[in-house]
């Protein structure tokens, strides 16, 4: 719709601007997660200090059923932002999903202790 077409425009006459690239890409989520994956990885190369781009982008990969590579990419959030306990609870998630249940318990316990220190 028109808010793709305004995001589209941005990101054409400032290709490094992070925040029209994750929108965008977010835009994508319901019917091209290729695409709005490739839009996140593009928007994490601009801001490599948000793990929040990153966090993204391990959602997508699980949503696709690439629980590995969603585990790689989410630990990778966390390296750049440890104290992020929604990445924490993805993180979680996908470790659960994988069959990884002691590993899942910790990075839940990490999510708890995160909001406590709130």
């Amino acid at each position: 719709g028109r808010a793709r077409e305004v995001l589209g425009a941005i990101v054409e006459r400032e290709p490094e601007h992070a925040g029209a690239l994750a929108e965008l890409g977010r835009s994508f989520l319901g019917e091209d997660l290729d695409r709005a994956l490739a839009l996140y990885e593009r928007a994490a190369r601009h801001e490599t200090w948000n793990g929040s781009l990153v966090a993204a982008q391990g959602l997508i990969l699980a949503q696709s059923g690439r629980f590995e590579d969603a585990r790689e990419r989410t630990w990778e959030a966390l390296r750049r932002d440890p104290e992020d306990g929604a990445t924490w609870a993805i993180y979680a998630r996908i470790l659960a999903e994988l069959g990884l249940d002691d590993d899942a318990r910790e990075a839940t316990a990490v999510v708890a202790r995160t909001k406590r220190a709130r």
